[in-house]
């Protein structure tokens, strides 16, 4: 049951492709109907995610994609933010044709900023390390 739920479920039990959403737009872009609806179902779940954050906050100044996906993801940014139109969320598509750069690729009449800025993951987990290590008391 543990494999199941951390193997072979979430985008790969729907699209029933892969775990690497790179494979999944692949398939998507090729019409492929279970990579459609991974992606579609994704998106739905990420967008709602940011709604209920911004009323939680009250609004929303700025959207950050980050991390694998977020980072390279050029058309899950555009679907997730094309969700969130009603916010005033709008996308530059020439500026969000691009993976791995920092930068703003919110248009310049969206009443909500949308920044890609992307992480380094393994060395952050190495600085908690050393300082866990380097702090033992």
């Amino acid at each position: 049951m543990e494999n199941i739920l951390n193997k072979e479920s979430g985008v790969y039990g729907i699209s029933g492709i892969s775990v690497d959403f790179r494979d999944i737009e692949n398939e998507a872009i090729a019409g492929g109907e279970e990579a459609i609806l991974a992606l579609d179902i994704y998106h739905y779940i990420i967008s709602s995610y940011i709604a209920k954050c911004a009323v939680a906050m009250n609004g929303i100044d700025v959207i950050t994609f980050t991390a694998g996906v977020g980072e390279k993801g050029p058309i899950s940014r555009k679907a997730i933010c094309d969700s969130l139109k009603f916010f005033g969320v709008k996308l530059d598509d020439e500026l969000n044709d691009v993976k791995g750069e920092e930068r703003e690729i919110s248009a310049k009449d969206s009443k909500v900023k949308v920044w890609i800025v992307p992480t380094n993951e393994e060395l952050m987990i190495a600085k908690e390390t050393k300082e866990i290590i380097t702090n033992k008391d």
